[in-house]
């Protein structure tokens, strides 16, 4: 079990450091990186996968201008409305079996213009913590966790 829960961790940072997700509708109310990380994770400890799907960015199909067609903003956010939910639920579920999530701290690495990298540390219940480093993108006046 242990293992497993080790696992599901390690998927989801190299989810959110490297595999390919999806830009959400909604909003984040956090106005920094290191906010944003801090409510994203404070999210999926409530169990409330609908707003921790909104802090969620797609970031792959951008042209070398860092621009992206609205035909194509519009694809994204509508299946990232279909699968977003699903996965910060699953997220929710994995982090329990260790106790949920107790406690986020957030430091802000680096950042630059519209980028930033936030470092956190996540307390689960079984007393044991999870550092890592988490890159973010500001789209349309707001921080969102960057899914490349």
């Amino acid at each position: 079990m242990l293992l497993h829960r080790i696992f599901v961790i390690r998927f989801f940072v190299a989810c959110l450091l490297g595999l390919p997700l999806l830009a959400f509708a909604a909003s984040p109310s956090a106005s920094s990186p290191e906010g944003t990380v801090k409510e994203f994770f404070e999210l999926i400890a409530a169990n409330r996968p609908e707003e921790a799907a909104a802090f969620l960015e797609f970031n792959k199909h951008r042209n070398e201008k860092g621009d992206v067609s609205e035909k194509e903003k519009e694809f994204w956010k509508a299946y990232q409305k279909a699968i977003g939910p699903d996965m910060a639920k699953g997220l929710h579920k994995s982090f329990q079996k260790s106790g949920g999530i107790k406690s986020v701290e957030t430091k802000l690495v680096s950042q630059e213009g519209d980028t930033a990298v936030v470092e956190f540390t996540m307390a689960l219940g079984n007393g044991k913590k999870e550092t890592n480093k988490i890159n973010l993108v500001k789209e349309d006046g707001r921080w969102a966790i960057l899914l490349k």
